[in-house]
C-alpha cells in the first residue's frame, strides 16, 4: 500500500523545498526577518548567511520540507494507528524546533524510500501491462475507441471537474504555506495554534470536495445508466496533449464492466492505486465482478479472501461497507455454484434498498436471469421489462431484449401457463 503514496510524497517534498526556498529569499531582506535571524542564531551562523545569502534560502527550503515531512510521517503512522496525526500536529505546534529538526533529519531517508517505492511500483505496473500484452493507458483508450465513440456533450463536465481539482490542489498548497508562516513568522503561540487548527479543518473540507469532485461524472453511470457517456467524460478528462493518463480508474473500470468488457476493465485496474483500505475494498469488489464475468471462480474466491482480511479504518461505517462488499462477492460465488434461490433472495432484498438506477438495473437483470433459468418465465419477463425501463445503455438492456424475444418467439409463457 505504501508504494502508491511515494510519487506524490516525493514531489510534495520537492515542491515544499522550492516554496520554502522562494519564500525565504523573498523575505530575507525584510527587517523583521533579519531581526529574527539575529536573535535566534549564533553570530557565526549569521555571518555565514550574510556572506552566502543563498544558504538562507536553502535553509528555509529544508525547513519547509522538514515540516511537511513531519506531517507525511504522521499520515503514514495514522494510517496504521488512527488519531496519531493530531499528536504530530500538537508536537509540531508546541515544539516546532524539535519537530522541524526531526523532519529534516528524516528527509534524506524519506526521499530515498519514496524514490525506491516509486521506481519499484512503476516496474511492477510495467510487468502487469506486459503480462496483459498492452503498453499502457494510451492503448487501453485506443482499444476502447475501436468499438465506441466519444460523446462531445460530456466534454464540458470533464472540464468543470478538471477546474475543481485544480482549485483544490492550489488551495492545499496555499494552506501549507499558511501553516509554514504560522510556524515561523508569528510570535504569538495562541494565534499560531488557531491558524494551524483552521488549516486542518480546511484540509478536511478540501478532502471532501476532492472526493466529491467526480460526482457529476459518476452520476452519468449511476443515475443515467450511461457507461459510454461516463467514459466519454473520463477520457476527455484524461487527455493530456496526444496521450492519456486515466483518471478515476475505479469508475473507468466500472463503466467497462457494465459494457460487458471485463478484460479491458481488468487492464485498467493494473495501475489502480491501492493506497488505502477503502481503495483495496473498491479494488477487490471490482475485480470480483470482473472475475465473475470471466467465469474465474478461483479469482473470485481470492478476492473474497483478501476482502475478509482487510481491517477498515472508519469504525462501524467501515465495517458496514466491508460487510456489504463481502455479501456481494459471496453472492457472485453462489451464482457460479448455481445456488439460485439464495441469490434471488439476495437480489430481491437489495432491490428494496436500492437508491440508484444502476443498482436497480443490476438487481432486476439478475432476478430476471435467475427466473429464466428456473423457467419462471412470467417473473423473468416482468423483470426483463423493468431492465428496459431503467437500464438505458447498460449491456443488460441488449441481453434483456434477446431474452424477451426468446420468451415471445418460443411461446414459453403459454407453456408456463399450461403447466
Amino acid at each position: 500500500m505504501w508504494k502508491y503514496k511515494c510519487k506524490s510524497q516525493f514531489f510534495s517534498l520537492i515542491g515544499a523545498f522550492i516554496i520554502g526556498f522562494a519564500m525565504t529569499m523573498f523575505f530575507s531582506s525584510n527587517d523583521l526577518f533579519q531581526s529574527i535571524i539575529n536573535e535566534t542564531m549564533p553570530a557565526a551562523v549569521v555571518t555565514v548567511f550574510e556572506s552566502n545569502p543563498w544558504l538562507i534560502g536553502v535553509s528555509g527550503g529544508l525547513g519547509f520540507a522538514g515540516l511537511l515531512n513531519v506531517f507525511l510521517i504522521g499520515s503514514l503512522i495514522s494510517s496504521k494507528y488512527p488519531g496519531t496525526m493530531y499528536l504530530f500536529m500538537l508536537a509540531a505546534i508546541m515544539l516546532p524546533d524539535y519537530a522541524i529538526s526531526l523532519g529534516m533529519f528524516a528527509l534524506p531517508i524519506m526521499i530515498v524510500v519514496d524514490l525506491y517505492g516509486w521506481i519499484s511500483l512503476n516496474l511492477q505496473t510495467k510487468r502487469g501491462y506486459s503480462k496483459a500484452n498492452i503498453s499502457g493507458d494510451d492503448e487501453i483508450v485506443r482499444i476502447y475507441l475501436l468499438h465506441h465513440k466519444l460523446d462531445p456533450k460530456y466534454e464540458a463536465v470533464a472540464e468543470d471537474t478538471k477546474k475543481t481539482l485544480f482549485k483544490v490542489n492550489l488551495a492545499y498548497i496555499l494552506g501549507l504555506v499558511a501553516v509554514f508562516c504560522a510556524m515561523f513568522f508569528l510570535e504569538n503561540l495562541f494565534i499560531s495554534m488557531l491558524l494551524v487548527l483552521v488549516c486542518i479543518f480546511a484540509f478536511q473540507y478540501l478532502a471532501r470536495i476532492r472526493a466529491s469532485s467526480y460526482n457529476s461524472i459518476a452520476s452519468i453511470l449511476i443515475n443515467e445508466c450511461n457507461p459510454e457517456g461516463c467514459l466519454s467524460a473520463l477520457i476527455y478528462m484524461s487527455k493530456s496533449g496526444s496521450h492519456y493518463k486515466i483518471k478515476n480508474r475505479a469508475l473507468f473500470a466500472q463503466c467497462l464492466i457494465y459494457l460487458n468488457e471485463p478484460s479491458l476493465a481488468q487492464d485498467v485496474l493494473i495501475a489502480f492505486p491501492r493506497s488505502t483500505t477503502n481503495n483495496l475494498m473498491a479494488y477487490y469488489s471490482l475485480m470480483g465482478y470482473i472475475y465473475y464475468l470471466l467465469k474465474d471462480e478461483n479469482g473470485l474466491n481470492r478476492c473474497k479472501e483478501e476482502m475478509t482480511n482487510l481491517r477498515p479504518q472508519l469504525g462501524a461505517m467501515g465495517m458496514m461497507v466491508k460487510s456489504e462488499e463481502l455479501a456481494a462477492l459471496e453472492n457472485k460465488i453462489n451464482l457460479m455454484k448455481g445456488d439460485f434461490n439464495t441469490c434471488k433472495k439476495y437480489y430481491l432484498n437489495l432491490l428494496k434498498r436500492s437508491m440508484t438506477n444502476l443498482q436497480k438495473s443490476d438487481c432486476e437483470y439478475y432476478i430476471a436471469l435467475i427466473s429464466f433459468v428456473q423457467r419462471d418465465y412470467v417473473i423473468a419477463k416482468m423483470y426483463f421489462e423493468k431492465v428496459l425501463e431503467t437500464g438505458n445503455k447498460l449491456y443488460f438492456v441488449r441481453n434483456a431484449k434477446n431474452y424477451l424475444k426468446k420468451i415471445d418467439e418460443s411461446h414459453l409463457l403459454e407453456a408456463d401457463d399450461f403447466s
